[in-house]
């Protein structure tokens, strides 16, 4: 029989390397309050040091309860693997181990020891980037499984001090005479966080490409928004590395942008397959120097989302930005997400409600740029919200494989799905018929000639929207007899105790 060796110690060694740095230790109770990621202090910490500080975590630590027992085990187990001291040094599996098995038998239904090792186990393979190379600066090529002393540490990691405090309005204003330096006029600064999003397969990702050039060289993009040039960084979780670098420079070439302009001024971080969210992001980010790049691009957004967070959940999707604002302040760059809109048709909509997940992401960010599809086949319109610029006029764009090229002659009003001034005309018209029918028959049962009485609706007009109301099931039409003749009276609809819209076959007497 084949005897299958124990790699344990060199599956401790990899988990203890590819560990993540952040936040300093918390002091809470709640798990969902905890920072994602955290690090002890500073000065000299000791291995034991960093166990006493993860053992005071789990010993806070509320036990669980059914139902919600396997999501609080996988995230405690993320949470105390995320201490790391100043050397580097994470906890080691076996101690990581030994805390959950103590944290699982204070629950009143305690998880099985396997389940408990899978929950370890599995914090560890998701919840820390693995394989991932640094590309950028003088980090270019270096491996995230090299020594232990390459583990990158936060810059100007955070003591125990308040991170703000209280200013009167004229310190602020001598403190910051102007505003940070825009990278794109008239949508985005340096230190600000803009989403740009779309349908799926739009080509979203050839305009983030579009953008990067840009910026490197300073061109103006889509012939509407001058760009300051600046290096800037790509980090793709959704390609393949061969198909980034066949894409750009088709896009370069379509710019008339030479390779030498860009190749060493444009960085990837190729990230696809590694599990890396954006929370465990920390490790690449601590390790750019502040203000080397103008643009860092995000692309994309769905897949930087941790494990059991819910895109639909405002208080999730704000801590992502709350995070996304920390790195853009520690980088001093401008930072650009990738993102889908929602399913649907988009054309009804504000630009602040495009996009999928909760609404908290529109207004977290300093730019929303969405990118609508026209009635036009292959055009699209981009509309923007921004913060600290002027508002932005829509801005008609053409597909000429690779780039979306500006498009004067599109009617940027008319949006795929967006209905005409004639139809929003009539929609209104038939809303001030329909609610002058539910008024008069508040009164109560009228026939379609009493309602045409009490309105003054023409006979085909009354016809039409007393049909759409009782298709809605917001009125029950009644046989009746009047003054010998059979016709139907109609009545706002009544719910029985089961909600269900009944319908009557009431006679009511003549009058």
């Amino acid at each position: 029989m084949k005897t299958i060796p124990n790699r344990q110690a060199e599956i401790d060694k990899i988990m203890r390397e590819h560990m993540g740095v952040g936040l300093k230790e918390p002091n809470c109770k709640n798990l969902t309050d905890a920072p994602a990621i955290r690090t002890v202090a500073s000065n000299g910490d000791t291995y034991a040091k960093l166990l006493a500080a993860a053992e005071r975590y789990v010993a806070n630590a509320e036990p669980k309860i059914t139902g919600d027992r396997d999501n609080g085990a996988f995230r405690l187990a993320g949470h105390i693997l995320a201490f790391v001291n100043e050397n580097g040094e994470t906890l080691h599996h076996e101690d990581a181990l030994r805390l959950m098995r103590d944290w699982n038998a204070r629950n009143p239904e305690p998880l099985t020891d396997t389940e408990i090792v899978d929950k370890v186990n599995s914090a560890g393979r998701n919840g820390t980037p693995r394989e991932a190379k640094i590309v950028g600066n003088d980090m270019r090529g270096t491996s995230r499984r090299s020594a232990s002393s390459d583990v990158p540490k936060m810059a100007d990691a955070p003591d125990d001090t308040p991170p703000v405090e209280v200013v009167a309005f004229g310190t602020l204003r001598q403190q910051n005479p102007k505003l940070n330096p825009p990278v794109i006029e008239g949508l985005l600064r340096r230190g600000e966080t803009c989403n740009i999003i779309a349908s799926p397969k739009v080509g979203k990702s050839w305009l983030a490409y579009d953008l990067a050039l840009s910026i490197i060289t300073g061109q103006w993009w889509l012939t509407e928004f001058q760009c300051h040039a600046g290096p800037v960084l790509l980090i793709d979780n959704e390609l393949h590395p061969p198909t980034i670098a066949h894409r750009i420079p088709k896009v370069a070439e379509a710019k008339h942008i030479e390779a030498t302009e860009y190749a060493d001024k444009l960085d990837v971080l190729s990230l696809r397959g590694l599990g890396v969210s954006i929370a465990s992001l920390q490790p690449y980010i601590g390790r750019i120097e502040a203000g080397h790049y103008s643009a860092i691009i995000a692309d994309a957004w769905y897949r930087f989302i941790p494990p059991g967070m819910n895109e639909n959940s405002n208080a999730d999707v704000m801590s992502l930005y709350n995070q996304l604002d920390h790195y853009a302040a520690q980088t001093r760059a401008a930072w650009v997400v990738i993102h889908h809109s929602s399913k649907g048709n988009q054309g009804e909509k504000s630009v602040t409600d495009v996009g999928a997940g909760a609404g908290a992401q529109s207004r977290a960010a300093d730019s929303h740029l969405v990118l609508r599809p026209h009635e036009e086949p292959g055009c699209i319109v981009l509309e923007a919200a921004v913060r600290s610029f002027a508002p932005v006029d829509p801005v008609g764009l053409r597909w000429e494989f690779p780039t979306w090229q500006r498009a004067h002659d599109l009617d940027t009003q008319a949006l795929k799905g967006r209905k005409s001034q004639s139809e929003e005309k009539q929609d209104k018209r038939d809303a001030e018929g329909l609610d002058a029918i539910t008024k008069a028959l508040q009164t109560g049962p009228l026939t379609a000639r009493a309602i045409r009485n009490h309105t003054g609706l023409s006979r085909d007009r009354a016809e039409r929207l007393i049909g759409k109301l009782y298709a809605d099931g917001q009125l029950i039409a009644n046989d009746v007899e009047v003054r010998g003749n059979k016709t139907r009276e109609y009545q706002l609809s009544q719910h029985d105790e089961k909600g269900v819209v009944g319908e009557s076959s009431t006679t009511y007497p003549t009058t």
